[in-house]
């Protein structure tokens, strides 16, 4: 398979299943019917989160009241006791936790539950990306390009995972690299593009 000119190969980009895809595009489709739904809002921000589209799902999450955090995190904290092994419970809480301590600009809540969540599914590459973007949200710029550079051992197109990366190195000073990275998202842009992994929000 060729790409764009005919010189570079095309990339092997995350697949994502159909039914997953179409989940997706139902959840766009209420949430732009229901802006104000606080419960749709946020499963389609934990539905792009779970897939790997950081970009969308932190944009949706930024809709979501704060109040409905609350109810979030009574729930799902109450889940996670009862079904301790269940990664979506903690991924969620994750979300929810920042919400709350954003203010504080405290995420020691959402770091702990995001870990939790890496504790039961080790290779969870999106979970790891979004460790890396509340690390360095927090200034620990190092950190997060660890947690980077683990996620894209595991997934190398990640798209998400390589924009974090390209952000961390412009940050520490490290231009060439910031750029390098730059540059594959946006070749993986395109392929994403190509693959019909774009949403009309």
């Amino acid at each position: 398979m060729i790409f764009g000119c005919g010189v570079l190969a095309c990339a092997d980009i995350p697949k994502i299943p159909k039914s997953e895809l179409s989940a997706i595009q139902k959840l766009v489709t209420q949430h732009k019917a229901e802006p104000a739904n606080d419960k749709v809002a946020f499963d389609l921000a934990i539905k792009f989160a779970s897939l790997g589209f950081i970009e969308e799902g932190w944009a949706v999450l930024k809709k979501v009241s704060p109040n409905y955090a609350v109810e979030v995190v009574k729930t799902y904290e109450s889940l996670q006791k009862s079904t301790p092994n269940k990664w979506e419970y903690p991924f969620k809480l994750g979300f929810a936790y920042y919400f709350l301590d954003e203010d504080k600009k405290d995420f020691t809540r959402s770091l702990t539950a995001f870990n939790r969540v890496l504790e039961i599914k080790p290779d969870h590459v999106w979970t790891m990306g979004f460790i890396a973007l509340l690390e360095g949200m927090s200034g620990r710029q190092k950190i997060a390009i660890k947690w980077c550079e683990k996620a894209l051992a595991i997934e190398p197109n990640a798209m998400a995972i390589h924009a974090l990366l390209a952000l961390g190195y412009q940050k520490e000073g490290k231009l060439l690299k910031a750029v390098s990275h730059g540059l594959i998202v946006g070749r993986l842009k395109s392929e994403y593009a190509l693959s019909g992994y774009e949403f009309d929000l």
